[in-house]
């Protein structure tokens, strides 16, 4: 075990920048769709919040299954299983992250968005985290911290929580299960390695877990194009989430006509889902502006 370091390329591990970046940028969803005191510094503000907490939760995370992330080849190599940092390093980080993401929040946007980003910690670390040494359920309890940061963005225009509002955040939930059940698969090895209970655990052929990757590929379209129903979006939303439904869906079925033969290219393209989320969106409001 290495002596403890410090060195900031192991802090930014600890915060998982890519990820946190696009939990961050789905915050800005909510923001788009609700449409209400828009302004360039509030998208700033929003961003710059969810990251941080985001920040927080991933190196709580971390400080949590220091025992986990040892027997996993896919994270073995982590700063604190590693012992290029401290416990207390990563939780000094991790406290700081969290309470000036809240504390951001709260003075930029309204204690409303913060209060949510306060649940969206508790739900990660005291729900999902340890669920996943529990039940396989976890990945639906895991699902609920992950579409929050779009309910932030919408509560920071200070337009009250309502059913377009859940609408917001069930778009991002019913996202997350095909994407992560299919992360899960292709890591499911690694993840009975190291005791974690996932859907695919005893998926040989991996043909349960592409069913049921498609049943949520299949719920998820035409949640997707509610907001255009309820108003919150136009033409432009619709033609780009129709397109991107088309390609998630058919991708979902090569899972099962192929027997996962190319499962990175479906957790790519399920990445590339948000961003055609995102654009569409902010296309949308663009041309209602």
């Amino acid at each position: 075990m290495n002596r403890p370091t410090g060195s900031a390329s192991d802090y930014m591990a600890l915060a998982k920048p890519r990820l946190t970046t696009v939990a961050s940028l789905s915050a800005l969803f909510g923001t788009l769709l609700s449409g209400e005191n828009l302004s360039t510094g509030l998208f700033i503000d929003v961003f710059v919040g969810a990251f941080l907490v985001g920040s927080a939760a991933n190196a709580l995370n971390q400080l949590m299954e220091i025992d986990v992330d040892s027997l996993m080849k896919r994270t073995e190599a982590r700063p604190l299983p590693t012992g290029r940092l401290a416990r207390w390093q990563a939780a000094v980080f991790a406290a700081v992250l969290g309470l000036s993401g809240i504390a951001y929040l709260w003075t930029r946007t309204n204690p409303t968005t913060a209060w949510i980003g306060v649940l969206t910690l508790v739900t990660y670390l005291a729900c999902y985290t340890p669920l996943k040494r529990i039940t396989p359920l976890n990945t639906f309890v895991g699902a609920i911290p992950g579409a929050l940061p779009p309910v932030m963005g919408w509560a920071a225009t200070t337009r009250p929580l309502s059913i377009e509002a859940f609408i917001v955040f069930l778009i991002l939930y019913l996202w997350q299960l095909p994407h992560f059940l299919c992360i899960a698969w292709i890591y499911r090895e690694d993840y009975t390695r190291g005791g974690l209970k996932m859907l695919p655990e005893l998926d040989v052929t991996g043909e349960r877990t592409a069913k049921q990757i498609l049943f949520f590929t299949l719920i998820l379209s035409p949640v997707s194009l509610l907001p255009v129903v309820l108003g919150l979006a136009g033409w432009p939303y619709l033609a780009g989430m129709i397109a991107a439904n088309a390609l998630f869906i058919a991708l979902a079925l090569t899972l099962i006509l192929r027997r996962f033969e190319n499962p990175r290219r479906f957790v790519l393209t399920s990445v590339l889902y948000v961003v055609v989320l995102m654009l569409s969106a902010a296309v949308d409001r663009a041309a209602l502006s």
